[in-house]
């Protein structure tokens, strides 16, 4: 028979050993007892001695655990990834670099790279680039076996640094050329849309509360009374602790915690009175994500704000990145974030008006959701559609 390659081996490591590994993680968080977790891991040392006896070509024991801790972070959930021991040094910079050069955040699943958001303005717009595009070669690497790490590496290249990207785009293959590039995007606008007032938030980082502060005392100067829109569809960040500060402005009181497996970390409270306490309504997407969640839910639980649009991603996690014994770091997220419930946002928040295909009146027919989102917003502020009817 052909001898197999390399890349099958990879593949055959990550679909087989991946799951079993993430099998005895996960076993070690539910109340199965320790016999659970010896299972799991019996099962992973009979499917490594087979596949060390029986594959065609001789593989180390370092590249086989690499594979299967590779796949076992695939499994956990989309932005964990394994960092091997000669990288982890090169990968810290990466993180202090983010997406400040290219405007990109991706994540991983089941081998799939794919862009789960784009900064405004950023390198990854210019490029044409947008949110749920599946990205197939990077600067020239395939992306099918491409752990996270090194896509993430790539991405926070050098400054000037041009990378070529293969992607399918509505399953339309497309190739563009990304140059990284430091950006400033735009953090907060405010504007009249059919009359109403509308904040949008494109970043939650560091001067997103005193840009935000600006655009309500100009709001307040104009008098108005008409209550508020705030758009949070594809707003970029992870800064969490920029979403609370953002949300005193309009609550107080238990905004939310940060917690863990073992219990509350940190809790987030609001400071004196709220900038703006008159109607609000909020748009969510299916880019809303991380600190953008957070966001969401303090005004829709601590401000009364009503939710318009998509659900959203469905993660607020802290990421951390943890040493292992053999000098390689593994990425995961270590706790949640939540609104003043304390229910950690680990899955998407559902509008209390949602709008999709099926929402539309017939003479809407052409309209591109995101201006029917927007539409309804504003119907939903001006008492037209109430919560109810739109149920």
């Amino acid at each position: 028979p052909l001898k197999p390659s390399r890349r099958g081996f990879r593949l055959l490591s990550i679909a087989v050993l991946g799951p079993v590994v993430a099998g005895a993680v996960v076993a070690r968080g539910q109340d199965e007892g320790q016999d659970s977790l010896f299972k799991y891991l019996s099962v992973f040392q009979d499917v490594l001695r087979l596949v060390r006896q029986a594959y065609v070509e001789e593989v180390s024991m370092d590249q086989l655990m690499e594979g299967a801790l590779d796949g076992a972070g695939d499994a956990l959930d989309d932005f964990t990834t394994y960092v091997p021991a000669d990288q982890v040094d090169t990968y810290r910079r990466v993180l202090e670099v983010g997406d400040r050069l290219s405007g990109l955040v991706v994540a991983k699943d089941r081998g799939v790279l794919y862009i789960v958001s784009v900064v405004e303005g950023s390198p990854g717009d210019a490029a044409g680039l947008e949110r749920g595009d599946i990205v197939t070669a990077l600067a020239g690497e395939s992306t099918r076996t491409m752990p996270l790490w090194r896509a993430q590496t790539i991405l926070a290249g050098e400054p000037g640094g041009r990378v070529p990207t293969s992607l399918l785009q509505d399953g339309v293959p497309a190739d563009v050329e990304l140059t990284l590039t430091p950006f400033e995007p735009p953090l907060v606008s405010l504007s009249e849309h059919d009359g109403v007032a509308l904040i949008r938030i494109a970043v939650l980082g560091e001067g997103t509360a005193e840009a935000l502060r600006t655009a309500l005392e100009t709001l307040a100067e104009g008098g108005t009374d008409r209550g508020l829109l705030i758009d949070l569809r594809e707003t970029v960040s992870q800064d969490m602790e920029s979403a609370y500060d953002v949300a005193r402005y309009f609550a107080g009181g238990d905004l939310g915690t940060l917690s863990s497996r073992e219990g509350v970390i940190e809790t987030f409270l609001g400071g004196g009175e709220p900038v703006w306490d008159g109607e609000l309504v909020v748009l969510l997407g299916r880019g809303t994500i991380g600190a953008a969640e957070v966001l969401a839910s303090v005004l829709q639980e601590a401000a009364g704000a009503t939710v318009v649009g998509q659900p959203s991603y469905g993660y607020a996690g802290r990421l951390a990145l943890l040493p292992l014994s053999n000098g390689a770091h593994v990425r995961l997220t270590d706790a949640f974030y939540s609104g003043p419930s304390g229910e950690p946002i680990r899955s998407s928040l559902t509008p209390d008006v949602e709008v999709n295909e099926r929402s539309r009146r017939y003479a809407e027919k052409d309209l591109a959701l995101g201006e029917l989102t927007l539409r309804r917003a504003v119907e939903v502020l001006r008492g037209e559609t109430a919560v109810e009817d739109a149920a």
